[in-house]
């Protein structure tokens, strides 16, 4: 492995174990401080921020590393980057007014009644995460793992946990003054990293410019692959949404989630760096994939210990994390942590995917997955079972798919990658 390789590395793992920290820190500190209610309405805001996001940006995010990475050489990439951004920023905005306006309306949708106040902001998450995305992606396309990580992790927890340090208490008045400031600080971090590499890189030249053309290649792809993020977010959103009248419950399918994909965290950063190197005709694409190749089956091996020990200590490491709900969490989990070896190992997987394939590989696996979560979902519930025990065998459904993905790519790798 080369020197610069082996940097990428090290900053994208160093990273990930730092957000990785912080994302279960600002889950244990909610747990502390939050009323159970606003705990739930709180954590299924910031998934739905999430989700919205993706769709917002219109998938330019993977475009950028698609068409403008540091590899791909060419003219006119300034202004592709200048006019993506434009139509993001035009999204966001629009996206804001209209939740702004009728807040109370989607209140019933996004959450449930009565939080009309905390949708107000929603608009403005969404714009934050867009952008965010955005600035993570224009970073990294660049090789610049370090301000791509910056991003990504004060979006990801750090603005999160101090908002929670700030307001945090067991009163559900609470939220409103949180996901007021956390919105509004995670818009200004991603707007600041967007403005300094577009400084950086003189492309504020172009974005001053008037016009909006973009080549149909590149809005095809970015919507497929937009679909397919808003689709990979969805995967974790569906459940807790369907269970958006019992917050309670809601958030604590939000945090047995959070357990189960937390531990792909230290698969992503390197898969990451090996895609988009894959992707480029500066390295040897063949030596990337056994790389790729390498760390998928490594995150099967890995998983799949990490899911052994919590069926001997999990009970304990669950009360240690989240006290205060952690005998709910526990149900949950125990039921799904078999799955973890598959969603480690799908992320692995998954940029190489996206950036190997034109076709929109990941968008239709993850449509085939939440259509299954719906309907298992449906036909637990009209068996007169609870709703907690559906959310499990949905679940338990939904992520099985994930080793049928895993088995072929593994395969498709093993036998050269499709060379």
């Amino acid at each position: 492995m080369t020197r610069s390789a082996k940097k990428q590395l090290i900053v994208n793992v160093g990273f990930a174990v730092l957000k990785s920290f912080f994302l279960m820190w600002s889950i244990r500190v909610a747990d502390s401080l939050l009323a159970p209610v606003a705990l739930g309405i709180l954590l299924l805001f910031r998934r739905q921020g999430m989700l919205y996001g993706n769709i917002t940006q219109l998938g330019f995010s993977q475009s950028i590393i698609k068409y403008c990475g540091v590899a791909r050489g060419g003219e006119g990439q300034t202004l592709l980057l200048a006019n993506m951004a434009k139509w993001v920023m035009l999204l966001s905005f629009f996206v804001c007014i209209v939740l702004a306006v009728y807040s109370d309306v989607f209140a019933r949708w996004l959450l449930t009644d009565g939080y009309g106040g905390v949708v107000l902001w929603f608009g403005v998450y969404i714009a934050g995460m867009a952008l965010g995305y955005l600035a993570g992606s224009s970073w990294r396309s660049q090789l610049n793992f370090v301000n791509y990580n910056l991003v990504d992790w004060l979006n990801g927890s750090l603005v999160f946990v101090i908002c929670l340090l700030l307001y945090g208490e067991k009163n559900n008045a609470v939220i409103e003054n949180i996901v007021a400031t956390f919105s509004v600080g995670t818009l200004l971090s991603s707007m600041f990293f967007l403005a300094w590499f577009f400084y950086k890189y003189r492309i504020y030249e172009e974005f001053f410019t008037f016009g909006l053309r973009l080549p149909r290649y590149v809005i095809r792809y970015g919507l497929s692959r937009g679909g397919a993020a808003f689709a990979d977010v969805g995967t974790i959103a569906i459940g807790p949404w369907l269970l958006r009248d019992d917050p309670r419950l809601s958030g604590v399918l939000i945090i047995a989630y959070s357990f189960i994909r937390v531990a792909q965290a230290a698969i992503l950063p390197v898969a990451q760096v090996f895609a988009v190197r894959a992707n480029s005709r500066f390295y040897n694409v063949a030596t990337e994939e056994r790389r790729i190749l390498r760390v998928a089956v490594s995150a099967v091996l890995g998983g799949a210990a990490f899911s052994a020990l919590y069926y001997v200590i999990g009970d304990s490491m669950v009360h240690l994390w989240v006290p205060e709900s952690a005998e709910s969490v526990h149900e949950i989990l125990k039921h799904i942590v078999f799955f973890i070896p598959a969603v480690c190992a799908f992320y692995a997987l998954r940029n190489y995917v996206d950036l190997k394939f034109e076709r929109p590989v990941n968008l239709f696996f993850f449509s085939v997955a939440i259509v299954v979560y719906v309907v298992l979902e449906w036909v637990v519930r009209a068996m007169g079972f609870d709703p907690k025990v559906a959310a499990i065998v949905a679940s338990s459904g939904m992520f099985g798919l994930f080793y049928v993905y895993v088995g072929y790519f593994i395969w498709f790798l093993a036998k050269g990658g499709g060379r």
